[in-house]
């Protein structure tokens, strides 16, 4: 692939990673309360750590942090952060953070997992099944289900476009001139295109892994629920 075509699949792979979190979070409202909170906790107080952490880097004041609400099963909203925004530039990067530090999270994590993949089901399943490998696969879905900006960090940053034009104008000149240094310093424009490129890459394999767990997540969720649907008609 080229890089136009490696940056539009992934691409494609966070459109699709959406759809499947939005399917699962809609099924997942049916499922007993302790469930949901075991499953979406770790993922949202993650996913507002690092709204908090970015807003630190940039100097912007947090005025009010939830971690996790448990009411959030019913009024949507797990978890927010409320800030006193000084700086507009700065509201793409603190609304995206998600997306630019949850996934490095789940890098390490799913990275952590000893498992070899190419075996028979049975050996692989033989080597899910240890405390550690269970441990490491629950964080990695908790928030890989929680690492997609909500729809309160979008409408936030489309609030504040005029912040985020000018961030993206600041961060391509600033593109430029690191690739203008990096000619400068001895590193030839193959070397950059091959570093951005193994980064996607890995990116890319985070995804396709949390869209493979949505994926069956979604799946066992709909035949819970059109097996409880079966028992009603039958009663």
């Amino acid at each position: 692939m080229t890089m136009k075509e490696q940056v539009l699949f992934l691409l494609m792979l966070i459109f699709l990673d959406w759809v499947l979190v939005c399917l699962v979070e809609k099924q997942s409202r049916r499922v007993p309360g302790v469930v949901f909170h075991l499953l979406y906790g770790p993922g949202v107080i993650c996913h507002e750590l690092s709204h908090f952490l970015m807003a630190f880097i940039f100097g912007q004041k947090v005025e009010k942090i939830f971690l996790y609400r448990f009411e959030g099963r019913k009024d949507g909203i797990t978890g927010y952060t409320n800030l006193r925004l000084r700086n507009p530039c700065v509201v793409i990067f603190i609304s995206l953070s998600p997306l630019l530090i949850c996934p490095v999270i789940g890098y390490f994590l799913w990275g952590s997992l000893q498992i070899k993949f190419g075996l028979p089901v049975t050996e692989i399943l033989s080597q899910v099944f240890t405390w550690k490998n269970l441990l490491f696969l629950y964080f990695f879905t908790s928030i890989c289900l929680s690492w997609l900006p909500s729809a309160t960090d979008v409408e936030v940053a489309i609030k504040h476009w005029y912040g985020v034009l000018l961030a993206g104008i600041i961060v391509g000149f600033l593109g430029i001139v690191f690739i203008k240094m990096s000619e400068w310093y001895g590193f030839s424009y193959e070397e950059l295109y091959g570093v951005v490129f193994f980064l996607i890459k890995k990116i890319e394999e985070v995804f396709k892994a949390g869209i493979a767990i949505k994926f069956f997540m979604a799946f066992l969720f709909l035949i819970v629920r059109c097996v409880g649907a079966g028992r009603q008609n039958l009663v």
